[in-house]
């Protein structure tokens, strides 16, 4: 693989790990708060 193909591949990666670490931590956010509401202030 080229240079080029290992940098995009490094970019893929961490955007993946990224959005990963952002849907968990709002996940683990909203159970340790107690509330099942969106983060609006509406009741789901």
């Amino acid at each position: 693989m080229t240079p080029l193909t290992w940098i995009y591949m490094g970019i893929v990666w961490a955007a993946i790990i990224a959005l990963n670490v952002f849907c968990f931590s709002r996940i683990f956010m909203k159970k340790r708060n107690g509330n099942s509401s969106d983060p609006d202030g509406n009741n789901v």
